[in-house]
């Protein structure tokens, strides 16, 4: 039996926690402080499912800067302009801040951070010179240095740990019966058949998907708490 289904491409991250929270749509897609932090204002919404790239269940950001540049170390940047995704982004927020403490540096006093909204447009402000540095993701930079100027020419100057991939999440009162029917659909497609493959194919690196509780995100949870 198949059910239809309307997707809804959120403008921000915010509008996508205000869709799910508002009951406006029934599942989300959100970055894994996204949930988190959707979670904290309404603990009855649920992470159901996360998906396997590049055959592992986490990945990593980066902290990247100019080939040309003379930036060499995380301390180099103190009082620099610094490129981020989002305050609910994982890779382009949160864990960036946190590897930043690592050194010693404020994130919020010490470098001039700007917001840029998604990844293309944080690497892009690096590649062009706006921002002397930024934070992305791995599969993001992979693409970016295929699509945007200047992007082949960028360095990665350190590396975040690795981070739990995105949260399939559910609205507060999602049917049970519906959730289990959601969690066996999706765990059946993966790249170890052909079908999986043709359904996967336009989505990158993705190799399948598994079951997954709010206990996934633990570790979101405690850099949270740190940053």
């Amino acid at each position: 039996i198949s059910t239809p289904m309307e997707v809804i491409a959120g403008e921000s991250y915010q509008d996508v926690e205000t869709l799910l929270l508002s009951g406006q749509i029934d599942i989300a897609v959100m970055s894994p402080y996204a949930y988190v932090r959707a979670h904290a204002k309404d603990n009855n919404i649920r992470a159901i499912a996360s998906h396997i790239a590049n055959g592992t269940e986490s990945y990593g950001a980066y902290i990247l800067t100019r080939e040309d540049s003379s930036i060499r170390t995380l301390t180099d940047l103190r009082g620099k302009r610094f490129g981020f995704v989002d305050k609910r982004s994982s890779s382009g927020w949160l864990f960036p801040a946190s590897r930043l403490l690592d050194d010693g540096i404020n994130p919020l006093t010490e470098i001039e951070g700007r917001f840029y909204g998604n990844h293309a447009r944080v690497i892009a402000a690096i590649a062009s010179g706006e921002v002397d540095a930024g934070a992305t993701y791995n599969a993001a930079l992979k693409e970016g240095r295929g699509a945007i100027p200047g992007a082949k020419n960028l360095r990665v100057i350190a590396r975040t740990e690795r981070i739990p991939y995105d949260a399939y999440v559910v609205r507060s009162g999602f049917p049970t019966k519906a959730i289990l029917g959601l969690q066996k659909a999706i765990s059946s497609v993966s790249t170890r058949d052909a079908a999986g493959r043709s359904a996967l194919e336009s989505l990158g690196d993705i190799n399948g998907f598994v079951r997954v509780s709010d206990a996934h995100y633990r570790r979101v949870r405690d850099t949270e708490d740190r940053v």
